[in-house]
């Protein structure tokens, strides 16, 4: 009796968490109609942003935008041929991930490494957003930084510009 008791715990301290019910991230699906849709950059580190839409059916959850199997021999990159402002070239380098999104639907992106960020907007249709975690900034914390990238026809120049109505 005393065996059967000691390995009932022994099998739940082994164990952990998988005997806990797991919530099951499935991967992005971006919309087929492109040609109105929103667009998005994840810039630095890709593997560790989700996102996930309201859709008129119902919330499809935390979706992973990669799976989080990363190859560290090499940066990710996934150019979907957005623009890129040329003096914020130095930041693509470390990899980014670009994607379309439903316009006028409720997106909430998360970022989870070292630190959990998660920021809900609702993309507007053409317009093309970027985000970007910074873990190592010198104010100390975990930051994101969201804009959205607009032409400045005045300067004749790509510009960032905070992106409005976004909820931390």
């Amino acid at each position: 009796m005393y065996y059967k008791k000691v390995l009932i715990i022994l099998i739940t301290l082994v164990s952990g968490c998988a005997l806990f019910p797991q919530r099951v991230h499935t991967l992005y699906t971006p919309p087929s109609d492109t040609k109105n849709a929103a667009k998005v950059r994840f810039v630095g580190n890709p593997y560790y942003f989700s996102l996930s839409q309201n859709t008129s059916e119902k919330s499809r959850g935390d979706e992973l935008i990669l799976d989080h199997w990363p190859n560290f021999m090499t940066s990710f990159i996934k150019d979907a041929g957005f623009v890129k402002p040329p003096k914020y070239n130095n930041i693509y380098a470390d990899g980014y991930f670009e994607t379309y999104l439903i316009p006028e639907k409720e997106t909430q992106i998360f970022y989870g490494l070292n630190c959990h960020i998660k920021m809900k907007f609702i993309p507007k249709s053409k317009a093309l957003y970027q985000f970007r975690a910074n873990t190592t900034d010198k104010s100390g914390y975990c930051v994101m930084y969201a804009t959205e990238i607009v032409y400045d026809k005045e300067n004749n120049a790509y510009i960032e510009k905070n992106i409005k109505g976004l909820e931390k």
